[in-house]
Parts: structure tokens; C-alpha cells; sequence
């Protein structure tokens, strides 16, 4: 008898890693695939075993109506939604990563310690902290869109064989450090204990185990920063960077790092979407990957110290550190028209600065400057060991930019 095909449904399949394992999968053998996102256009170039059904997965009956002539097996679950509060609703202000670090310096000297005397004190502090990250989702939206794909796919006519969830490093609170976190250890291990205070990705993991409950398997995946192609180019650090850096060559300036010597020196890693893919796949579908967690990271710690330079070489730059970082508000001083300027230089076509770069993101990023370092060992223990360098999986990322014209072309310059 000829073995039926897995069928498997991508939630958030426009973000980067949910685009990334659509493209993967669809080319699998023996894989049928069904993206679902509000808004499936920018799908519509991939090829392969696919089909596209738009849907919010806020809506539940509509789910369940627009999914019902398939029999489903594999749900990969890589939607997310920011939570509102976050550093991303500042509009055009531009937020400064030596500020973060100054804000989280004063909080570990006269905050934290206070925390113990006041479980008030405490909650109210960290859940100040959780909104400015943009991970306070106290409406528990990503936790019922999660609920409402599975319980559809729960019931007939699905055969639902596995859930693979995408979280992530703030499950460790990796975006708070040690400065606001005392118990903030690396490497991160799978067994690294949550952050104090509310974590959205905690309760969809809890959630999961608890409804899979033998009905069906379960694998859950935990990247740090994504880099892939997107289709929402102003959150990923990697598209920033190349903006950032093509902004500070059309004026003439070198590759300045501005977030001062000790984020430039921090330790930590990288997740390429591809590998990502690769282990949603394999958690899915190798036995040793049934009902557990990963870490996913490219392999190689890395440090601004190693990639800055190689930037700067990659971009044709010097490259500048000061000691005491330098501010972005002046740096990108009238960005929008360097951008437009760049823009019509190189004939690239007309996209907004705003739709491909985030100078909030960017500082927020480029401000850690604590060590956030993950461990493999465990997926290699299972038989999953996979690597990316991370400097090869950034060129191809910056190749892909130049050959879709949202950065220039080296050879054209």
C-alpha cells in the first residue's frame, strides 16, 4: 500500500521563518503543503507542493471552514504577533542603544534589589520591562491563536500526528540580561530555567504539552535572531545592517558602531532560517525529536569584535568603534533622504526607508551588551547536527538583497 503524504499546515507563513520552512517543506518529497496567513501575496512566487488559504487565526470557524477539505497531519506554528508597547509602536523616534544600557545599568544599582522587599514592587518591574520589550502580551493573543489552529486540527477530518512550535531566547530571558535578571546564566541549555515574570512563550509551550497529551507529538524550537529573506525587512537585524551600513557609506562615513566597547565585545549567536527549517523538519519527523525542546543556533559563537570588521569588508568600509558609542539619532540624521538619494543613485525601485529598515530595531539589538550564548548539545545528542557558518549564512542573505534591488549591487558600484 502507497504511503499517504504528510500534509502539513504553516501558521505565519509570511514571517521569516515561517516563509523559510514553506519553501523548505514544499519541496520535500511525500509533503503537502498549506500556508496560511492574513495576507498570502508575497507567497505567491514559491513553488512546489503548495497551497496558499488566507485566514486569521483569530478567527476559529473560519479556520475550521477554509481547512476542512484537507486532512492535515503536521502543524508548524511560527506565528507571532508584538504585543502592543514595544519598542516597534516608536514611529520615526529613534531609540539609542547606549540609553538601553545606561537605563538597564540604573536598574540593576538601585531597582532590582529592591525586588525581594515587594512582590508588588517585583511584578510591577518586570512587567514594565516585558512591555518595553515587547513581549507583555497580557491579552494572551499569540496563546489563542495557537489554541484555535490546533483545536481545529485536533478534530476530524485531520489526522494530526505532530505540533512543531517556534518561541525563542526570551524564554530565557535572553533580552534581559544579567543586569535585570540575577539569575541569568549561558550557555542556555534546554533545561535553563523561565525569567521571573509574565512569558507569553512559556504558556504557549505549557500550553502544548498539556493538549498534545498522547493524542499527538510534539517539538518545540527555540532560535535566538532569525536571518532570512522577509517579508517584514524592517525586524530582521540582518537587513538593517545592510540598510544602516549603505546609509553611512552614501554620506561618506565609516561603518561606526555605536553601541559602545562592551556590546562589541559580548559573546553570542545567530539562527539562519534555512537551518531553522531543517530542524522543524526533523523534529517532526525523527522519532528522537518527538516531545521535546531545542535550542537552535547556527553553531559558532560570534562576536560584533569578529563581524564587525568582516562587515566593514564586505561593504568596502573602515570601521569605527568609540569607546562610548555615538548615537544613531545622529548618524542617521535625515535618513530619508540619504535613502531616497541611495535609491535613485542605484536605480533600485522606490520602497519607503520605513518598509525595509527599523532604527529602533536596530539600536535595540546592537545594545546587548551581555553574552547570550546557546547550547546544541542536546539536538546533537539526538542525531540533529546541522551547522551554518554564520558569516557565509550573512553574505547570502546580503546577496539575495542586492539580487531583489533592495540594497545596491557591489558590482555595479
Amino acid at each position: 500500500m502507497k504511503n499517504r503524504k504528510n500534509v502539513a499546515v504553516i501558521a505565519g507563513a509570511t514571517g521569516v521563518a515561517g516563509r523559510t520552512c514553506t519553501e523548505f517543506l514544499a519541496h520535500q518529497p511525500n509533503w503537502d503543503v498549506i500556508a496560511i496567513a492574513r495576507n498570502c501575496s508575497s507567497l505567491r512566487e514559491l513553488e512546489g507542493s503548495l497551497t496558499l488559504v488566507e485566514a486569521d487565526l483569530n478567527d476559529k470557524q473560519v479556520l475550521a471552514k477554509r481547512l476542512s477539505q484537507f486532512e492535515v497531519s503536521h502543524l508548524f506554528y511560527t506565528a507571532w504577533v508584538n504585543p502592543p508597547g514595544g519598542l516597534r509602536d516608536k514611529g520615526q523616534s529613534i531609540i539609542e542603544p547606549m540609553q538601553i544600557q545606561k537605563q538597564m545599568a540604573f536598574a540593576k544599582r538601585w531597582v532590582v534589589p529592591q525586588l525581594s522587599r515587594s512582590r508588588r514592587l517585583h511584578d510591577l518591574f518586570y512587567r514594565g520591562f516585558q512591555r518595553a520589550a515587547g513581549s507583555l502580551d497580557l491579552d494572551q493573543r499569540n496563546l489563542k491563536m495557537l489554541s484555535n489552529v490546533t483545536g481545529v486540527l485536533a478534530q476530524p477530518p485531520h489526522r494530526l500526528k505532530h505540533v512543531a512550535l517556534l518561541t525563542g531566547g526570551k524564554f530565557y530571558g535572553m533580552h534581559m540580561g544579567p543586569s535585570i535578571y540575577p539569575g541569568y546564566t549561558t550557555p542556555f541549555t534546554e533545561q535553563t530555567p523561565t525569567h521571573p515574570g509574565h512569558n507569553t512563550y512559556a504558556e504557549m509551550e505549557g500550553y502544548l504539552q498539556e493538549v498534545a497529551n498522547g493524542r499527538f507529538s510534539w517539538s518545540v524550537v527555540r532560535p535566538t535572531f532569525i536571518i532570512g529573506p522577509s517579508p517584514k525587512p524592517s525586524q530582521s537585524i540582518g537587513y538593517s545592517l545592510a540598510i544602516y551600513a549603505w546609509l553611512l557609506k552614501a554620506l561618506g562615513q565609516p561603518l561606526i558602531f555605536p553601541a559602545g566597547s562592551q556590546a562589541y565585545s559580548a559573546k553570542g549567536h545567530y539562527s539562519s532560517a534555512c537551518l531553522l527549517a531543517k530542524m522543524l523538519h526533523w523534529s517532526a519527523t525523527d522519532p528522537n525529536g518527538a516531545n521535546q525542546t531545542f535550542n537552535l543556533v547556527n553553531g559558532d559563537v560570534v562576536s560584533w569584535e569578529q563581524l564587525w570588521p568582516w562587515l566593514g569588508d564586505y561593504f568596502d568600509m573602515p570601521i569605527e568603534v568609540p569607546a562610548d558609542g555615538m548615537s544613531l539619532k545622529t548618524l542617521l540624521k535625515d535618513r530619508e533622504q540619504t535613502w531616497d538619494d541611495l535609491r535613485q543613485r542605484y536605480q533600485l525601485p522606490p520602497r519607503p526607508l520605513d518598509s525595509v529598515f527599523s532604527a529602533n530595531f536596530l539600536g535595540a539589538s546592537l545594545a546587548i551588551n551581555w553574552d547570550a550564548t546557546y547550547s546544541m548539545a542536546k539536538a546533537e545528542a539526538l542525531g540533529f547536527d546541522q551547522t551554518i557558518d554564520t558569516y557565509s549564512m550573512f553574505a547570502d542573505l546580503f546577496a539575495t538583497l542586492e539580487y531583489k534591488q533592495i540594497i545596491p549591487s557591489k558590482k555595479r558600484v
